[in-house]
């Protein structure tokens, strides 16, 4: 029997899906996703030879069937996503690339005439150095013509050759019938390359390019046909998978807005137009989404032509990165969307309820609910507040130093108010020991340990309210949203502002003054 955990000793081996088929090689074989490519799109893969790709294909790299069967959803979901990036790039046709590569080799030759007149003399010592190999031995006229015959067949199948290699590294699948005509194009690019090469070094200014060269050039010029998708790769080795997934969302939104995933289709009228339809109402045709997370798909959108131009190495091919019109909140947005901010965060009344039920429950917990309501922490950041991280600065100002953010604009200083310092002050202890018990850290999953007794101490208050940990963090965002600016709050925050990270004494001290209004009526 076979590790294919099927009852067949010989004929083929059948796993009961269309698409996992088992192929042998020499000495065993393996099971083998499979996926055709349509016909009109399989130019746009080419194989490593340069051939259109009828079938895209990955080994399970396993010859069980079971193993196969897990691994199977993955990889054809793999191969489904080529297969979609390939439909949805609507690149250049093969001949309008050929034309633009042929003018791309031509300016390369046209523009270094040095290189082609070192090219030249090393072709011509080559030849010399061969005749007079041959002449030392005696050849006859007839096996002169007999070798420089097999000399010429030879360059004639290097040309195919290389035609072959360089059509497959730029992305394009040449068929046997059209390598020919290929071929005779990049000879004749490179020729006309090499002539008006030579004539611009003898005419110098007065060097007038030929018909040709300057219909080659304009080639050369055209913009490379990139989509969405394409950018998204170069910025892949950046992005977690999370953030990857919601661009490929964002891009699935501009394609069904849109209808194009050309770089070219976003300017200034669509991003425009895309985000009004996102924030539309269903009803009406559109996506139903609020205003600001319709004004971040626009700017992610937009954000993949400024990645297409860090990795642009030609300055003519770079995108003009186009303004739009964000949408704004009206007065009545604003007020409508911080009565939200307070339904999704916790009262006074549930503040103080809890942290009596925290303290009666976990004693060494005394400072959590405070810094969460007080500091604005993140449930992310609160159990790795150390001693050392709370100071007074050069003003005499205490503040929590927070270095270990989730994202940069999350580091931050964050002024102590009264209250606050009330609390912790009394509390302190060595530098490098935690402001909440060491315990936390034994555990697998911080959130998680300071979530259950979150639920717990919510139990015994008979809290019916928010009153998890992200609750308390609206509620400081919530008062400060009365008594500050928009840039002081996402800076006290940790959210992306408008403020620098240099904090200066006028900076500090409206930070102060404004975590002063935060939490005033709460008596802990």
């Amino acid at each position: 029997m076979t590790r294919c955990d099927e009852p067949l000793l010989f004929g083929s081996l059948k796993s009961g899906i269309p698409n996992l088929i088992w192929r042998t090689n020499r000495s065993s074989g393996s099971w083998v996703v499979t996926l055709n490519v349509p016909k009109e799109i399989q130019d746009r893969l080419p194989s490593s030879t340069g051939k259109p790709t009828k079938r895209l294909q990955q080994s399970t790299g396993t010859d069980s069937l079971v193993l196969a069967r897990k691994r199977f959803p993955r990889i054809m979901a793999d191969l489904q996503r080529r297969l979609l990036e390939a439909s949805a790039a609507n690149p250049e046709s093969p001949d309008e690339r050929m034309r633009r590569e042929l003018g791309v080799l031509y300016v390369q030759t046209a523009d270094n005439p040095d290189r082609v007149a070192a090219s030249k003399q090393k072709a011509a010592r080559w030849f010399v150095q061969a005749f007079d190999d041959l002449a030392g031995v005696g050849a006859s006229p007839q096996e002169l013509d007999q070798y420089l015959t097999g000399v010429l067949g030879d360059m004639k199948m290097l040309l195919r050759s290389m035609t072959q290699m360089h059509a497959s590294q730029i992305g394009v699948a040449v068929e046997d019938e059209k390598l020919l005509s290929y071929a005779t194009g990049v000879k004749k690019a490179i020729l006309e390359g090499a002539e008006n090469a030579e004539k611009s070094i003898e005419s110098g200014l007065l060097h007038h390019e030929s018909d040709l060269g300057r219909s080659l050039r304009e080639e050369a010029g055209k913009p490379v046909q990139i989509s969405l998708l394409d950018a998204l790769q170069l910025k892949r080795p950046d992005l977690g998978q999370r953030t990857f997934l919601n661009y490929e969302t964002q891009i699935a939104a501009w394609k069904e807005h849109v209808g194009d995933l050309n770089l070219s289709s976003v300017s200034s009228c669509s991003l425009n137009s895309f985000i009004r339809w996102l924030s539309s109402p269903v009803d009406s045709g559109g996506r139903g989404m609020g205003k600001d997370s319709a004004n971040n798909y626009g700017l992610k959108i937009r954000s993949l032509l400024k990645i297409f131009n860090q990795h642009c190495d030609e300055d003519q091919h770079r995108i003009t990165i186009p303004d739009f019109d964000l949408l704004q909140h009206s007065e009545t947005d604003k007020r409508n969307k911080v009565l939200k901010d307070r339904e999704r965060a916790a009262t006074d009344e549930t503040c103080m309820k809890m942290h009596r039920a925290i303290v009666d429950l976990y004693p060494d917990l005394i400072a959590l609910i405070p810094l969460y309501r007080l500091a604005g922490l993140r449930n992310t950041e609160a159990p790795f507040l150390q001693w050392k991280h709370i100071y007074q600065d050069r003003s005499g100002l205490w503040v929590i130093d927070l270095l270990w953010s989730k994202t940069a604009d999350g580091i931050r200083l964050i002024p102590i108010n009264k209250k606050l310092q009330e609390i912790l002050l009394p509390l302190r202890s060595e530098p490098e020991s935690f402001v909440l018990p060491e315990r936390i850290h034994d555990v697998g999953n911080v959130r998680d340990w300071v979530g259950s007794r979150l639920r717990r101490a919510r139990q015994l208050a008979d809290v019916q309210q928010s009153a998890n940990a992200h609750s308390y963090r609206h509620a400081f965002g919530g008062d400060l949203s009365y008594h500050c600016t928009q840039e002081v709050k996402q800076k006290l925050m940790g959210h992306k502002g408008n403020l620098t990270s240099h904090y200066t004494s006028e900076k500090m001290a409206a930070l102060a003054a404004a975590v002063e209004y935060v939490g005033s009526e709460i008596k802990f």
